[in-house]
């Protein structure tokens, strides 16, 4: 199986920050400040939990 990158991403601002949304489980967002395969920090960002927060559409260019 080879992995296939993906093309569009979601990004949401949070606390003034925008972060890659990488994967979605239930109400929980794995977040990210970078797509990029040496990326090692991500946030667990839970949606039920949170205030305000806005998601944007980004588009890779490949």
């Amino acid at each position: 199986y080879k992995p296939q990158l993906k093309k569009e991403y979601q990004m949401l601002c949070y606390n003034n920050s925008w972060y890659y949304v990488l994967a979605r489980y239930d109400s929980r967002l794995v977040l990210s400040s970078s797509f990029k395969d040496d990326s090692n920090r991500f946030l667990i960002f839970n949606t039920e939990q949170s205030g305000f927060y806005e998601i944007n559409d980004v588009y890779v260019r490949k």
